[in-house]
């Protein structure tokens, strides 16, 4: 009897050896599994968000310290005017909107940092890329004032646009404007948008209604 249970001692603790062996395997398959994802989603990543570059300007990735950037500027009446936000902005919702930024699936959204002058002026995407319909939203803020009418807004455009419709294969790129910006309204059409229509008294800015134009551009009217 003392035979059999010594026996049944070690049979039972070389099967929890056994066991504890065989979690550890599992979880180091599990970790492996995890940075193999993780590379890859870097590697994605780093194809999406390259730098381009014009002669006046360069389109680069978001980065943390652009918080400063941002902060500023949806905190600008004269500037949120133009992209319908009306709240105000703290630092911590900035540093969380970052984040989910680079968190976000890159086949869905890029955006861009645009530099000139040697420094921070705005920033540039394609929203809602959709790869079965071939089409995406572009938007622009050029948040730096003084660097307003110079155009940069216009290059900018360019450099992504173009990316869109070579890079990322669209078909079809959307965008809209409020109608009392006319920076904006000429930026569409000096790069190559068309008028499709407006939704008449869509948007409430300063006490007033006012039209949102609406912009297409294919990819056989893209000229660079």
């Amino acid at each position: 009897m003392d035979y059999i249970r010594s026996n049944f001692k070690k049979l039972t603790k070389k099967k929890r050896i056994n066991k504890k062996a065989g979690q550890k395997v599992r979880f180091f398959v599990y970790l492996l599994f995890k940075k193999k994802n993780c590379i890859i989603k870097k590697l994605k990543r780093k194809e999406v968000f390259q730098m381009l570059r014009e002669e006046k300007v360069l389109l680069r990735p978001i980065k943390k310290s652009d918080k400063d950037f941002f902060l500023k500027w949806m905190n600008d009446p004269e500037v949120t005017q133009y992209i319908r936000i009306y709240l105000p902005i703290n630092e911590m919702l900035e540093e969380k909107w970052i984040e989910n930024i680079s968190l976000r699936d890159v086949e869905k959204t890029v955006l861009f940092v645009i530099e000139a002058e040697d420094k921070v002026i705005g920033n540039c995407s394609l929203n809602n890329i959709n790869k079965k319909d071939q089409v995406a939203v572009f938007g622009i803020i050029i948040g730096e004032k003084d660097c307003w009418g110079k155009g940069y807004g216009v290059s900018a455009t360019k450099l992504i646009i173009d990316y869109g419709f070579n890079q990322l294969n669209l078909r079809r790129i959307s965008s809209s404007a409020i109608s009392f910006n006319e920076r904006s309204i000429a930026l569409h059409k000096k790069t190559g948008f068309k008028e499709e229509g407006r939704l008449r008294k869509n948007i409430f800015v300063n006490g007033s209604f006012y039209d949102e134009v609406l912009f297409g551009l294919l990819r056989e009217e893209w000229k660079r």
